[in-house]
């Protein structure tokens, strides 16, 4: 495997492991959004967007309808605030995907992986094929970032200012998400998806972004230094960037 690859690929895991770690949190919301999440979700706005992603954290279905009516509230925000309403449904669309809940059960399993032996994509692979089983809102997931995200080849300062916005964990789930989606709707199965990938040079749209989204959020790791959890996680998978 290509030390491109494998370094984009030991992100993207990181990443996984470290959202499945989040709890979800038991709140009147939740109570509410079990019945109907898209007709119950209240309007989003930047005072409490941050309060609804803490809310709807560890449930897909109240992130996929919180991910949709921040995508509303997108239109007609700008500057500072769309940034921050921008990030806010990255968060909400990673969610959604149900990425982390799955791929909980293989937490050791990602920890054990040698990044840097003959066997660590064929390990990738098998963790990520049975995480995707019945993820059924995957895609949806995948569109909304697409939706959410400005294109880093046609609007390249937009998404510079949504990278300075969003933390490197995000970014990487962001990342993960999309191939995800791309692998899982692959012809060939993800086996075949990802012994394809070239990171240097990646289909356009939402392969690039993803290859982007993964290269952002391991050079983010470097600036804040050993901080934040992905930068921690890839320290302790003794990977070399």
């Amino acid at each position: 495997m290509r030390k491109s690859q494998t370094v984009i690929y030991a992100a993207l895991a990181a990443a996984l492991l470290i959202s499945s770690c989040q709890q979800f949190f038991t709140t009147s919301l939740a109570a509410q959004l079990a019945r109907d999440p898209a007709d119950l979700m209240p309007d989003v706005d930047t005072g409490n967007v941050d309060e609804l992603l803490a809310q709807a954290a560890g449930n897909p279905e109240m992130s996929l309808a919180l991910m949709d009516s921040i995508i509303d509230a997108l239109d007609g925000a700008t500057g500072a605030e769309l940034v921050q309403l921008q990030s806010a449904a990255v968060t909400a669309a990673t969610g959604a995907s149900g990425l982390s809940e799955a791929i909980l059960a293989s937490g050791g399993d990602i920890v054990a992986i040698d990044f840097e032996s003959a066997t660590a994509q064929e390990e990738i692979i098998t963790i990520m094929e049975e995480a995707l089983g019945g993820l059924n809102q995957l895609a949806d997931a995948s569109a909304g970032l697409i939706d959410i995200i400005p294109d880093p080849v046609a609007d390249s300062a937009g998404f510079d200012a949504f990278v300075l916005e969003a933390d490197s964990e995000q970014l990487a789930m962001a990342a993960i998400t999309l191939l995800a989606s791309s692998a899982d709707a692959s012809a060939g199965g993800t086996s075949d998806y990802i012994d394809n990938l070239d990171p240097e040079n990646p289909d356009p749209g939402a392969e690039t972004m993803a290859v982007e989204l993964a290269r952002a959020a391991i050079e983010k790791s470097q600036t804040e230094g050993g901080s934040g959890f992905l930068t921690d996680m890839l320290a302790n998978l003794n990977l070399s960037i």
